[in-house]
């Protein structure tokens, strides 16, 4: 079993755990978690993998951001290959070891400290940033697969797409309940509980417990409309704020119970003391 999962990591552009907005897995089971250690201490006795030119992305399961986005290798530090015009005795082709020799506790308990840097990759950087390249620990990194390639493009596409676009009918609408305040009011104050009846795209998704996503309100903001409010995280348990829009909350409470179907048809098959008579 344990050999499977090794198997499974090492090649898997799918590894199961819970995916982030980022991208990023959290590894909950015990087996997946124990397995990816091994193969961490596998990937770091091996030289790297990759060779200049190839697709690479960093692991969903890796503390690299920009998981499932290409990268491509620039070049590979891998001490054979002495770049001309360095010292030969501190050649940059060799990997890069961030260790200082005088170190406190505090820079040697961060993860960057020791990494060993084996290789330099480029990749798009959002924002119109341009391309830019950097060095990074090979074994952070995973070979670029049509998998990849797919979800990037789709992901790519919506984001061009942009928001859902709106009917004029829904524009006036909402314009019309702004400017007449009605974006702005909530019967809710600072400590109230409320239920989430919609997290839209961008936020934290919500635990749901017995059908409903509860949070507590921490601030209210009439002037447009919103209000923040504290809840655990779907993803991570955790306790996280966000801003949501008035019109995407209502005041938690007890519900209107509703009518028991089998009771009614009772009801109506009953037959009044005038009935039975006739």
């Amino acid at each position: 079993m344990f050999d499977q999962l090794l198997s499974a990591l090492s090649g898997s552009a799918s590894i199961p755990g819970t995916t982030g907005r980022s991208g990023k897995v959290t590894l909950t089971d015990p087996d997946i978690i124990l397995a990816r250690l091994a193969l961490t201490a596998k990937i770091y006795a091996e030289p790297c993998p990759f060779r200049p030119g190839q697709l690479v992305t960093p692991r969903s399961d890796g503390k690299t951001i920009g998981s499932g986005s290409p990268h491509v290798v620039v070049e590979v530090f891998d001490g054979e290959t002495p770049l001309p015009g360095l010292d030969e005795a501190r050649s940059w082709s060799a990997p890069i070891v961030l260790r200082e020799p005088t170190a406190d506790a505090k820079t040697t308990a961060s993860v960057q400290f020791g990494q060993v840097l084996d290789m330099r990759v480029a990749t798009y950087l959002e924002g119109n940033a341009g391309v830019g390249a950097y060095v990074v620990e090979s074994q952070d990194f995973e070979a670029w697969t049509p998998e990849h390639e797919a979800a990037w493009r789709d992901r790519l596409a919506k984001a061009a797409a942009g928001p859902k676009p709106m009917s004029l009918a829904d524009v006036i609408s909402e314009l019309r309940d702004r400017a007449a305040g009605k974006e702005v009011k909530a019967d809710w104050k600072e400590g109230d509980l409320v239920e989430l009846v919609t997290v839209r795209e961008g936020l934290m998704p919500a635990v749901e417990t017995e059908g409903v996503r509860v949070g507590v309100v921490t601030r209210v903001d009439p002037s447009d409309g919103t209000t923040n409010v504290l809840y655990h995280g779907a993803e991570t348990g955790k306790v996280g704020g966000a801003w949501f829009k008035n019109r995407d909350l209502r005041k938690y409470g007890p519900r209107p119970t509703e009518p028991d179907a089998a009771a009614i048809a009772a009801l109506q098959n009953v037959r009044s003391p005038a009935d039975a008579t006739a």
